[in-house]
């Protein structure tokens, strides 16, 4: 499945990758080069599912490799598995199937009800170049590499199994690069132990919404990250004042309520003002905010966020994105979601804009967007 552990890469890593290869630009003096049909890539089928997930089967048995080879640092987690998780809001666990499949074999692999499940080895699928196959399109899921050790309370994490995801996430990762790009992060991130490297942010989803998360180990604690409705954190991996027996202790978010709102001023950050907080939304009466703001023709980026970006951090709900069109509509009302994806469409023309925020729902405030005449 192309994009089965994209969400255990660390952007960090990639970014680092990325920076290394070299680029060409056209000065100003020089004449862009003249553009040259592209071939449109064809759509597969695979068992009535266009352009299915598929993922080298033996890449991910370099993930099982590593679970062994450290295993110390989990040393009573029973299995690795891996959980699927919806890309899109209205994505859906309903009628999923997992296998392993080659033209000459095909092997079920079962998933639990959660969307995790055990990769077993099979020596000729090995052999035979085999795919991991999901039956749905490319790109309606992320997959990651989950660790639990034994009598981990449910509101809990343990230190040295974010460590050990970290480690089969990046040995799939590096069989899915060449060489040159393996040898270019190595030097970038200062060794190819990459996962205890500084440069690198890798983390965990929050079991729940989340207000604070901290670490805890004996009578040391530290709160390490705060805001509201948090659901993900980045964990200090390469920090090794924290033992693998730390525990990642995760605090429920309270119900949310139109103080969250009143408590602070609440801004509009996006491209328009360089993700920056100079565009506060302005109460006009218990439960509405607005703000104006000028906007160029083309793409707009934003978010309604607090000046910390935490307490207050309103996005677009996972749902899909017209790539075209973005996944926002201009004039009509949009629930947004706590700890969201950046908002984004084409704006028809340059001009001020309105931004009208209604809050009397906390959990899913409605943003209205229109053009001021």
């Amino acid at each position: 499945m192309t994009r089965l552990l994209i969400s255990g890469i660390i952007p960090g890593i990639i970014t680092s990758i990325l920076l290394l290869q070299p680029c060409q630009t056209a000065t100003a003096a020089e004449d862009p080069p003249a553009a040259t049909p592209v071939e449109e890539p064809q759509s597969v089928a695979v068992n009535g599912v266009k352009n299915p997930e598929l993922r080298s089967y033996r890449n991910m048995l370099a993930g099982l490799d590593m679970f062994e080879s450290k295993r110390h640092l989990a040393p009573t987690a029973d299995h690795l598995r891996f959980v699927l998780k919806p890309r899109y809001g209205e994505t859906t666990l309903a009628g999923l199937s997992l296998r392993i499949a080659t033209d000459d074999l095909s092997i079920p692999v079962p998933l639990a009800a959660d969307g995790s499940f055990i990769l077993p080895r099979d020596q000729a699928a090995a052999d035979g170049d085999a795919e991991l196959m999901l039956n749905r399109s490319r790109g309606e899921f992320n997959g990651m590499p989950r660790v639990t050790s034994a009598n981990v309370p449910p509101n809990m994490r343990r230190l040295g199994d974010v460590r050990l995801e970290c480690q089969v996430a990046i040995a799939i990762a590096k069989k899915d690069i060449n060489v040159m790009l393996r040898a270019a992060a190595a030097v970038a991130l200062g060794g190819t132990d990459w996962c205890m490297s500084s440069k690198v942010s890798y983390g965990t989803y929050t079991p729940f919404p989340t207000d604070s998360v901290s670490l805890v180990s004996g009578d040391k604690r530290t709160v390490l990250s705060s805001g509201h409705r948090l659901k993900y954190v980045v964990l200090p991996l390469a920090d090794r004042n924290w033992p693998d027996d730390t525990l990642v202790e995760f605090q429920p978010s309270p119900a949310t309520s139109i103080t969250h709102f009143t408590a602070q001023p609440i801004y509009l950050s996006g491209t328009m003002n360089k993700w920056g907080t100079t565009l506060p939304l302005t109460q006009t009466d218990a439960s509405n905010f607005s703000v104006d703001a000028v906007l160029p023709k083309g793409l707009s980026k934003f978010k309604i966020v607090s000046k910390d970006f935490k307490m207050v951090e309103l996005g677009a709900a996972d749902s899909r994105a017209n790539e075209s069109k973005g996944n926002f509509v201009l004039n009509a009302g949009k629930a947004l979601a706590w700890a969201g994806k950046d908002i984004w469409f084409e704006t028809p023309q340059a001009g001020k804009y309105n931004f009208a925020l209604n809050v009397a729902d906390p959990d899913a405030p409605v943003l209205v967007v229109s053009a001021r005449e």
